[in-house]
């Protein structure tokens, strides 16, 4: 799958320059997998740490499932971005509404470890929804 170009600025820290699926269609025993492709933009160190949050969205926007962590499984927290490096960040995402079937979208940001306060986007929000929807379709037997 080509990576999708998103460029969006999260904060003072991190840019979210793209990310990529490992399928359009899923059903909700399997995990769906999201590379994220982070740059980091702050100029100094950071001394707070940051959980990405990765949610799978219901079309009506309830929270049918997710994959929350420190980026890229804990090896590489905020605290150790240096400017202008890319981190590439994969997040496998578990459903947790086994009954859903339809379209879904992802919304992804970052929050505060310790308070969960969300980071916000450049223009106020505080999440970026993903611009490509996935199809839930039921298990194969």
């Amino acid at each position: 799958h080509p990576v999708e170009v998103i460029a969006q600025k999260l904060g003072e820290f991190a840019e979210l320059l793209g990310y990529d699926l490992d399928r359009m269609e899923v059903s909700t025993g399997e995990k769906v997998r999201l590379t994220l492709y982070w740059r980091a933009v702050n100029e100094e160190p950071l001394t707070t740490s940051y959980t990405v949050f990765t949610h799978l969205l219901s079309e009506d926007g309830r929270l049918i499932g997710q994959h929350d962590g420190v980026p890229v499984g804990g090896e590489r927290p905020t605290t150790s971005w240096v400017s202008g490096e890319v981190i590439v960040d994969v997040h496998e995402m578990e459903f947790k509404d086994l009954s859903y079937r339809g379209r879904a979208l992802i919304e992804v940001g970052l929050y505060k470890s310790l308070t969960v306060e969300r980071v916000l986007t450049e223009d106020g929000r505080d999440h970026i929804i993903l611009p490509t929807e996935i199809v839930v379709r039921p298990t194969r037997r």
